[in-house]
């Protein structure tokens, strides 16, 4: 009997000593547990064609998290995040001042923002900015929170003796642009007509890309595809490996025809118009029509056409597209001609 009484008090004592020692919650300030989606940890946005997992929008190590107010102003300092260590896709802080009601993470696909802005407004005035020039790594990506969720409360894992009131909450960073990348452009046919050495059907036996545009958006070409016998399909692709890209504002896909010119000639016949120009507005995801590009996505085509449709009435090109993750769609065809 005597040893379960001492039991008890040791067990009382226990009690009374966890008790003693449970941290104090401190309601001045609050922890916010943080995921940030639409990025990835080991790739980043590259320039030169490539598998889609590597036109993820941004590295941890490219972003910079920047605690706000109400009122969108800075609060405290700002945190590159590659200094913070996640648990699983979560970043999570501790310590931070009560005012803080949102935040917002800014970066490029190379590195973070060299000068970080001190209110959600400048921020959204540098990821609005004019970047219809840049390379794939190194658009402004950007993101902010919606609200944060009260979930329990937590310890600071810098002091025992404190905790604090534990928030989640999320944001998407994306970039504030549309793109487009044309890695190829095919001939499938040149030279089949002139092949059969037939007068009546008489065809092509080279083309001289001279512009590739979208929209107003234009890029001067001067390869020259060249006919074989026996006819194979002949390709022109950029130099140096990369592709011809447009980064643009999106929006309905009929502002942004897209458009290839060249001349068509024969060693054979003359032409008195040997120009050309099909252009298409009409993209097709699977059987569905694709009606904007938007924002955020990258839309990667290789052009396809036929020499017999150069000299047609209504010609009708293949283009094939895909999108890379900014935001992936796939099985995805402009039809030219319609």
């Amino acid at each position: 009997m005597k040893k379960l009484i001492f039991a008890a008090f040791a067990i009382a004592a226990m009690v009374a000593c966890s008790k003693d020692e449970a941290p104090t919650l401190d309601s001045s300030r609050k922890s916010i547990s943080i995921n940030i989606t639409n990025m990835v940890s080991q790739t980043k946005a590259v320039t030169t064609p490539s598998d889609d997992e590597n036109y993820k929008c941004a590295e941890a190590s490219d972003l910079t998290i920047v605690f706000c107010n109400a009122s969108g102003n800075k609060v405290g300092d700002a945190v590159a995040l590659n200094s913070v260590t996640p648990n699983g896709s979560a970043y999570t802080f501790h310590g931070l001042d009560q005012s803080v009601t949102q935040f917002f993470v800014i970066g490029t696909g190379n590195s973070p923002v060299l000068s970080v802005p001190a209110s959600i407004t400048a921020a959204e005035e540098m990821w609005n900015s004019d970047q219809t020039n840049a390379e794939v790594g190194a658009l402004i990506v950007y993101g902010k929170s919606g609200s944060f969720t009260y979930v329990s409360e937590c310890t600071d894992p810098a002091n025992s003796s404190v905790k604090y009131p534990l928030f989640q909450a999320s944001a998407e960073v994306k970039p504030n642009v549309a793109r487009v990348e044309v890695s190829s452009i095919t001939c499938t046919d040149l030279g089949a007509r002139e092949a059969d050495v037939n007068p009546s059907t008489l065809g092509f036996d080279k083309i001289t890309l001279k512009k590739l545009a979208l929209g107003s958006m234009e890029q001067p070409l001067t390869n020259v595809l060249n006919a074989a016998n026996p006819v194979v399909a002949v390709t022109a692709t950029p130099d140096n490996g990369k592709v011809w890209s447009w980064n643009f504002a999106g929006g309905d896909v009929a502002l942004y025809p897209l458009s290839l010119t060249m001349v068509a000639t024969s060693e054979t016949t003359a032409y008195a118009n040997p120009e050309h120009t099909i252009s298409t507005t009409t993209f097709n995801e699977g059987a569905t029509a694709l009606t904007s590009f938007a924002k955020g996505h990258i839309y990667k085509m290789a052009i396809e056409f036929s020499e017999d449709l150069l000299s047609a009435e209504k010609i009708c090109v293949n283009v094939t597209v895909s999108i890379a993750d900014w935001t992936v769609h796939n099985d995805i065809t402009p039809v030219f001609g319609n």
